[in-house]
């Protein structure tokens, strides 16, 4: 007898993972690259509803219908762009610069050893007084301080003089003076926080590897929400991703499309 003989399927049906990720909101303009990604995955979830005849001696499977299906989408981006990050804190990236300037702040009480913000970003030339029990507020002398982070605007009390006076509460009250400089006001990426539930996606996953049949999934509506702890102190020293999932919505265009591409 001779061995069943079957013509072997081509080689490029074998397939590795590798593509490029585009977003945009949908039906705008130009779209980002999300650049490497990790574990992109697609879920087609149908819900199916069974009827059991019961009319004969055993129930047995009458009919099954699909009543839903359910599509959502998981990736991990792991380089983090503006967008993503406002995506993973479910805000949106806005645009915003600092006025340059002096700036003053009032200080509760004045503690050595403890940080105090300055109310503003990008700060130089720092200045604090402090209460000796006069009217007016006496100049600490910079020796005493230091601007310990320019950029965020901290300033480090380091020690006060012996005529530092408490009030009637307790505390020595002071006031902090910094200057923000032209140079130092420029731009900043602002996401607030909680201010955007789903943040709504238009994707084309764009398959590259060279193992495997090239094209492109294209989702016209993804309901992107960021997916467990977004970890900003890590345990180990590896690389981190930023996960967003969720639903993809059925559109006037339907859900999406996949197409075969040459190349």
């Amino acid at each position: 007898m001779n061995p069943a003989s079957y013509q072997k399927l081509p080689q490029e049906l074998y397939s590795i993972g590798y593509a490029n990720f585009l977003y945009r909101r949908p039906g705008t303009g130009g779209w980002y690259n999300g650049g490497d990604m990790d574990n992109v995955g697609f879920n087609l979830s149908p819900t199916r509803k069974q009827r059991y005849g019961k009319d004969g001696n055993v129930s047995y499977l009458a009919t099954e219908k699909t009543t839903r299906i359910d599509p959502q989408l998981s990736a991990k981006f792991m380089q983090e762009t503006a967008f993503v990050r406002a995506a993973s804190l479910l805000g949106v990236p806005l645009s915003v610069k600092q006025d340059a300037g002096d700036f003053t702040q009032d200080i509760d009480d004045l503690v050595p050893g403890m940080y105090y913000w300055t109310g503003v970003y990008g700060a130089s030339d720092p200045v604090i007084e402090y209460s000796t029990g006069a009217a007016a507020l006496a100049i600490l002398d910079p020796s005493f301080y230091r601007l310990s982070d320019p950029a965020l605007g901290v300033i480090q009390l380091l020690r006060l003089p012996p005529d530092a006076k408490k009030d009637v509460g307790g505390k020595v009250p002071g006031r902090s003076h910094v200057t923000v400089t032209a140079g130092d006001a420029a731009a900043a990426t602002e996401i607030d926080v909680g201010t955007e539930p789903e943040v709504e996606m238009e994707v084309m996953i764009r398959m590259v590897s060279d193992i495997g049949q090239k094209g492109v999934l294209h989702l016209y509506q993804w309901n992107a929400s960021p997916d467990g702890e977004k970890q900003f102190v890590t345990q180990n020293e590896d690389f981190e991703g930023t996960v967003l999932k969720g639903r993809c919505v059925k559109t006037d265009k339907g859900i999406g499309r996949w197409r075969s591409l040459a190349a």
